[in-house]
């Protein structure tokens, strides 16, 4: 992972991701279909935010810094 790449690697296939920043604004919305998924985020400022994962086997959220 670069400093301006998120990647999400899966042994399940990831249906979609969002990614919210720290005030709760969703700044990205994509539907997937694949085991790896990179996300160029080049524009977002340093900070916190919430990337939330959408499998068949649910949801799962984590907290990134950039």
């Amino acid at each position: 992972q670069t400093k301006n790449e998120i990647i999400i690697d899966s042994s399940i296939k990831v249906k979609g991701i969002k990614i919210f920043d720290a005030s709760g604004k969703l700044l990205y919305n994509k539907k997937e279909n694949d085991y790896k998924v990179e996300i160029n985020s080049m524009y977002y400022k340093s900070g916190v935010y919430v990337l939330e994962v959408e499998t068949s086997k649910g949801k799962e959220v984590r907290k990134i810094l950039k």
